[in-house]
């Protein structure tokens, strides 16, 4: 399983040697030390779309344009948030305009959890997708990440889109699946001055907010690279790496 972390523009050199690959979001593509730092790495990139942050995806042509400008691994469909229907218009729309080699990731979306459940096999079985993005908004719609993976049915490898917690890198191990996880988590704590927690359970969890890619702040790096150790041994302790 690899990781990436949201971490602000101002630091991305120094964790650089704790990503497994860079996740590039699309909305700050604009700022010229982020567009530089994610052209230049030389590790496996994938764009996304910015709909997280900005409720839908920005706009297909623009998009485009933006991936043949990053020509990343991996790019994250056009997608809205928690609308099947909208999400489906704006992936074929792509699909039918990109001609790039990039794998394509499309974003599982639904306003309720049949819907959600439903989208979740369709993708699966969509030949035109390469990958299965699990979004963030899985935590207002099923009751866990458990109860969606059960629905997994082919090898098609699934991207976690943010992680809600840490105890979903245990639910997480249990699919061989899942290939990618990208979170701001450990980053978040370390943005508090905190030491990322260790706990058993989801009932002990207690989520930090975290701040934008432009934030300027002073955060204690060898804090981060620490969180990021201790986050990452919620997967490795039961995976058994």
């Amino acid at each position: 399983m690899k990781f990436s972390f949201e971490v602000p523009i101002k630091y991305l050199e120094e964790i650089d040697e704790c990503q497994d690959y860079v996740y590039a979001l699309a909305h700050m593509l604009d700022n010229k030390k982020y567009f530089e730092y994610v052209t230049k790495t030389e590790k496996m990139v994938i764009l996304d779309n910015s709909a997280h942050e900005l409720g839908e995806s920005i706009d297909v042509k623009k998009y485009i344009k933006l991936c043949e400008k990053i020509n990343p691994d991996i790019i994250i469909l056009p997608d809205k948030l928690f609308d099947r229907k909208r999400t489906d218009e704006l992936s074929n729309e792509f699909i039918r305009l990109y001609t790039g080699k990039a794998k394509l990731m499309k974003v599982v979306q639904g306003s309720n959890i049949k819907e959600y459940i439903s989208h979740f096999l369709k993708i699966q079985y969509d030949n035109k997708i390469d990958i299965v993005g699990i979004s963030m908004s899985r935590r207002l719609i099923a009751p866990s990440l458990s109860f969606v993976l059960k629905y997994n049915e082919l090898t098609m490898p699934i991207h976690l889109l943010g992680c809600c917690s840490p105890i979903e890198l245990i639910e997480a191990s249990g699919s061989t699946n899942i290939s990618t996880i990208d979170t701001g988590l450990p980053i978040n704590f370390a943005i508090q001055n905190k030491e990322f927690p260790k706990i058993d359970s989801s009932r002990d969890w207690k989520r930090i907010s975290g701040k934008d890619l432009d934030y300027e702040g002073e955060i204690d790096i060898e804090l981060m690279k620490k969180n990021i150790k201790i986050f990452k041994e919620y997967n490795y302790e039961i995976s058994g790496y």
